[in-house]
C-alpha cells in the first residue's frame, strides 16, 4: 500500500518588493508632486534623496541650488509651478546658503513654506503624518527674524550716527576754506617764473618783499621768508625737528598739556649755522637788498658735488656745481579774517642731469580750532557751542555703538562657541560698523592732539615783537626794538621763528 506524502514548503521570509524605478526627469519626482500640491510638510527623506539623484546623480553629498535652477530651465515646468519652486529655492538659499545636503534641504523646505510655519506657531500641525521641523532649525529661523527686526529698529540710530559723523568732519575741517586759501597763496607766488629763470627770479622776488607783510592780500607773513639749503629731499609725512624737542602723539598721551613747546637748539648753535637765511619783510629796501646780497654770496660759496664714472677727470671723478643742489623757501602766514594759518614750502632741486625740479607744498589749518578754549567758546559763540554739543553727542553715540557691537559678538560666541560665533558675526554690515568705530576713536584722539599742537603754535608767538605793517625800518632799528620791547636777541628771534615753522609743520 502506497502512502502519499505531501510536503508544503513555506518560505522563511517574503521577498522584498522591487525598488521603485528611478525617475528620469525632475517632473517625475515625488518632490515635484509635493510642490505642486503644496504638501511640503509631508516630504520624506527618501523623496529628497530621489530628488538629489535626479539632479546631481547621487543621493549623498551636497547639491548646489544653481544646479536645480539649471535643471528647471531645461525641463520647462508650468509657469505657476516654476514661480512657486523659485520662491521656495530663494527661501532655502537665504536660510542655508548656496549648497546643502539632503537633511538640510529637507528641513529648509519645510521651513520655507511660511504659511505652514505660521500654523505651527499657532499650535496647529498641518502635517500629522510624518512631517516634522527640528527644534534647532526653528530656533535658528526665529532668531534670524528677531535679529532682522532688531536691525530695523536700530536703523534710525545708525543713520543719525553716520549723519552726525559726516557733519562734524565737514564742520571741523572746513575743506572749502582750506582749498580757497591754498589756491590764493599758490596764485600769488611766481612759481612759473622761478622755474624758468632760477635762481635769478628768486632773487628778484625776495627783493620785492620789503614792506610786503602779506601774501594773497589778507594773509600776514610771520617774521619773513626762510631760505635754507638741504642735504636731501624732504620726505612726505616726516617731521624732522631741528629747533624743537621731539613731541609726538605718544608724548601727548603722557603729557596732554604743556606750558610751551620745548626748544632743544641753543643760540650758539644757531649763530654758527650758515645754511639758513631769513629775509624779513619789515626792513627797508636798502637793508633788504643787503640781506639778499648776503644770501647770494652764501649761494656762490655753496657748492655741491656730482660723481662721474669716467676716469678722464683729474679730480677723482668729482666736479663742482655752483650753488646748493637743494634749496627750500618757507614761510608761515596767518589770515585773521578766517582764523587760519597757511604754511608754504617750495623746494628747488637741481638734478644731476642739470634740470630743475620744483616741488611746492602749501597747507592751511585752523588757527583757533574748536575746544581750544571750550568755556569761552560755549558762552560766546553759538556756532562753535553747537559744534561742542555735537562732539559730545557723537562721542556718546560712538560708545553706544561700540558696546552694542561687543554685546552682539558676545551673544554669538556664547551660542556657537568662539570660532563659529565669530564667523557668524562677521558680516559686511558689521565690518562697516567697526570701520566707523575705528575712525571715530581715531578722530577722538587725533583732534585733541591737533588742538594741543595749535595751542603750542600760539604759545611760541607770545613775546614776539609787534611791528606796524605800514612802516619799514632798518636792520639796526629792529634790533633796538628787540632789545627794548622783548628779551630776545636777533639770533634768538630767528631761532623762535624757525621753531614756529617746525611747530606749524607738525600741525599741518
Amino acid at each position: 500500500m502506497f502512502g502519499l506524502t505531501t510536503s508544503i514548503l513555506l518560505p522563511d521570509s517574503q521577498e522584498a518588493p522591487p525598488p521603485p524605478p528611478v525617475p528620469q526627469s525632475l517632473m517625475e519626482t515625488r518632490w515635484y508632486h509635493r510642490v505642486c500640491r503644496s504638501d511640503l510638510q509631508a516630504l520624506t527623506m527618501e523623496e529628497v534623496q530621489e530628488f538629489f539623484q535626479v539632479i546631481g546623480g547621487t543621493s549623498d553629498g551636497e547639491l548646489y541650488i544653481s544646479n536645480i535652477r539649471e535643471c528647471l530651465q531645461r525641463q520647462m515646468p508650468p509657469a505657476s509651478i516654476l514661480k512657486q519652486i523659485e520662491g521656495l529655492l530663494k527661501a532655502v538659499e537665504a536660510e542655508e546658503g548656496p549648497s546643502l545636503d539632503a537633511e538640510e534641504f529637507l528641513q529648509a523646505m519645510k521651513l520655507a513654506q511660511f504659511s505652514s510655519l505660521q500654523a505651527r506657531l499657532q499650535g496647529i500641525d498641518p502635517a500629522l503624518r510624518s512631517g516634522h521641523i527640528e527644534r534647532g532649525r526653528l530656533v535658528k529661523y526665529l532668531r534670524a527674524r528677531k535679529e532682522r527686526n532688531d536691525s530695523c529698529f536700530s536703523l534710525p540710530f545708525t543713520f543719525l550716527f553716520y549723519f552726525l559723523f559726516c557733519t562734524l568732519v565737514f564742520a571741523h575741517f572746513q575743506q572749502q576754506t582750506i582749498y580757497k586759501l591754498i589756491s590764493a597763496v599758490e596764485q600769488d607766488l611766481p612759481l612759473a617764473a622761478m622755474e624758468s629763470s632760477y635762481p635769478t627770479e628768486l632773487w628778484s622776488w625776495l627783493k620785492t618783499r620789503s614792506g610786503s607783510s602779506r601774501t594773497a592780500r589778507f594773509n600776514h607773513v610771520i617774521g619773513g621768508i626762510l631760505v635754507e639749503t638741504l642735504t636731501e629731499m624732504p620726505r612726505q609725512f616726516s617731521h624732522e625737528l631741528e629747533t624743537l624737542c621731539s613731541y609726538s602723539a605718544w608724548d601727548f598721551l603722557g603729557s596732554p598739556s604743556r606750558d610751551t613747546p620745548e626748544m632743544c637748539r641753543s643760540e650758539a648753535s644757531r649763530a654758527g649755522d650758515t645754511r639758513k637765511f631769513w629775509v624779513p619783510w619789515y626792513i627797508d629796501q636798502g637793508d633788504l637788498e643787503s640781506v639778499v646780497a648776503e644770501v647770494q654770496k652764501w649761494w656762490a660759496n655753496s657748492t655741491s658735488t656730482a660723481t662721474f664714472s669716467s676716469s678722464s677727470y683729474a679730480n677723482g671723478g668729482l666736479f663742482a656745481i655752483d650753488g646748493p643742489s637743494i634749496v627750500q623757501v618757507s614761510f608761515l602766514a596767518e589770515n585773521p579774517s578766517v582764523d587760519y594759518y597757511v604754511l608754504a614750502r617750495i623746494v628747488f632741486h637741481t638734478l644731476d642731469s642739470g634740470s630743475l625740479e620744483v616741488t611746492k607744498d602749501i597747507q592751511a589749518f585752523d588757527s583757533l580750532p574748536v575746544w581750544t578754549d571750550s568755556s569761552s567758546e560755549f558762552s560766546s559763540n553759538t556756532y562753535r557751542s553747537w559744534l561742542i554739543v555735537g562732539d559730545v553727542a557723537f562721542i556718546a553715540m560712538l560708545f553706544i555703538l561700540l558696546l552694542s557691537r561687543l554685546w552682539l559678538l558676545s551673544l554669538d560666541i556664547s551660542r556657537k562657541k568662539v570660532l563659529r560665533g565669530i564667523k557668524a558675526y562677521c558680516t559686511v554690515w558689521e565690518l562697516i560698523d567697526w570701520v566707523i568705530i575705528a575712525m571715530g576713536f581715531f578722530l577722538c584722539f587725533f583732534y585733541p592732539y591737533r588742538v594741543e599742537l595749535t595751542r603750542g603754535l600760539g604759545q611760541l608767538q607770545v613775546g614776539m615783537p609787534s611791528v606796524d605793517e605800514s612802516t619799514t625800518m632798518s636792520q639796526s632799528d629792529f634790533e633796538s626794538l628787540l632789545a627794548t620791547n622783548t628779551t630776545l636777541s636777533m639770533t634768538s628771534y630767528q631761532l623762535r621763528l624757525e621753531a614756529i615753522l617746525e611747530q606749524a609743520d607738525l600741525v599741518a
